[in-house]
């Protein structure tokens, strides 16, 4: 499908994603009638010895979107009854949803799931005439210059040829703030990333001397861009390494017509919080995960 607003809804995507999920199936609801199209990827769990599942949306931020629309009401009335049936016959039990945060898709299905706030996600805009001054905090730039001045590098590897490194410090990273399970990730799986992502995936490195002390892997789609994980060398933190890297995946983003740099969430520290918005003037986007049970009994 040619008209995916982003990198969520790709078949590679929950291909590659539906690996975090026990026992997941990556597959696809498409909806094409006469009143629009609504296209909804979703990772098919077995949960039951009578083949009953769940379904959840792929890691990331997608769930159900309008992809093409002639008559919403009579489109969105088609999506319920159709994918009610379609339910049914696939025995699906229930749904979990992580909706856009910035498509707002759930404000579109919103009579449809139990929705329930998630706190926020930020990004940088990236149409602004000058993201430096127009985006960035004061503070922020300061970091910036500083990093600059002490000789801090920055390089894009679009290759992979740098992941050992990544995975080096991401184990640093998972360390020091306590990540849970579900985000650890094998050097393989890192590595799947620019097999089926290829053309859509880079590492962003800030170098010191040589020596990567930052590094992130960035996600890039259509108009979205995402900053999708992110480790650090805390040795060097007071070189400002990435501040820098992210200021410079934002040139990057604006000189290849994207509009957004998703920043990801903050719902476990305040301080990350912080760091995060001062790379913007947003006060962020609203995030919503939904439930639907389809099958009571």
């Amino acid at each position: 499908m040619d008209n995916l607003p982003d990198i969520y809804y790709k078949k590679e995507w929950r291909e590659l994603y539906s690996q975090k999920e026990k026992d997941g199936v990556p597959r696809e609801y498409i909806l094409d009638c006469k009143y629009g199209k609504i296209a909804y990827p979703y990772v098919y769990i077995y949960i039951h010895d009578e083949s009953y599942y769940d379904i959840r949306t792929p890691y990331g931020f997608n769930g159900p979107i309008i992809l093409e629309c002639n008559d919403k009401k009579k489109l969105l009335e088609e999506f319920e009854k159709d994918f009610n049936e379609y339910c049914k016959k696939e025995k699906i039990v229930s749904e979990y949803v992580r909706f856009s945060p910035w498509f707002k898709n759930y404000l579109d299905f919103k009579d449809y799931y139990n929705l329930k706030p998630n706190k926020k996600t930020f990004a940088m805009n990236l149409l602004v005439d000058d993201i430096f001054m127009d985006e960035i905090s004061s503070k922020r730039r300061n970091h910036i210059r500083l990093a600059i001045k002490k000789g801090v590098k920055i390089e894009f590897d679009f290759e992979g040829k740098t992941i050992d490194d990544f995975y080096r410090l991401y184990q640093n990273t998972i360390k020091k703030n306590d990540i849970k399970e579900y985000y650890w990730l094998s050097k393989e799986f890192l590595k799947e990333h620019f097999d089926k992502l290829k053309g859509n995936v880079f590492l962003a490195n800030a170098l010191y001397d040589g020596k990567i002390i930052s590094s992130s892997m960035i996600l890039h789609y259509n108009k979205q861009m995402h900053y999708q994980y992110s480790a650090n060398d805390y040795e060097y933190t007071n070189l400002n390494g990435n501040s820098l890297l992210l200021y410079e995946v934002a040139k990057w983003g604006k000189e290849h017509g994207k509009e957004n740099f998703h920043l990801g969430g903050a719902s476990v520290s305040e301080d990350l919080k912080k760091f995060k918005l001062s790379f913007t003037k947003s006060e962020g986007f609203d995030y919503y995960v939904g439930t639907r049970i389809r099958n009571q009994k």
